[in-house]
């Protein structure tokens, strides 16, 4: 199928597919994870029936899923939700910047994913 430049044999077997669908089928892996609290405190496992059931990892400075992860050890991750580098979205990366304008809020919302 073809919608203007977009074709869906390329988008099946390209890589931002192929991590959409294994960071989909994660929740089945994360469960055995226990989905502990991310390293990066604005992060957190999130439940959300809208998608399906499991958690998913969201970031919770920009209310917006983190796809881009390799692994689920999220101790080096610095992808577009994660610690600041290139990689950072550019609404991320902005937040980021002014983490102590939004870290109440985000601390509220994470424990009610992470309460530890």
């Amino acid at each position: 199928a073809q919608l203007g430049d977009w074709n869906l044999e390329t988008h099946l077997v390209g890589d931002k597919h192929r991590r959409k669908k294994a960071w989909l089928q994660r929740d089945v892996a994360g469960a055995d994870h226990g989905f502990a609290a991310p390293p990066q405190l604005w992060l957190a496992w999130v439940s959300d029936e809208r998608i399906g059931g499991g958690r998913y990892l969201r970031c919770l400075l920009c209310s917006r899923w983190a796809t881009d992860f390799e692994s689920m050890d999220l101790a080096a991750y610095s992808g577009a939700h994660g610690f600041r580098s290139q990689a950072n979205q550019k609404d991320h990366a902005r937040r980021l910047e002014h983490l102590d304008e939004y870290r109440a809020q985000v601390l509220r919302e994470r424990r009610a994913w992470h309460p530890q």
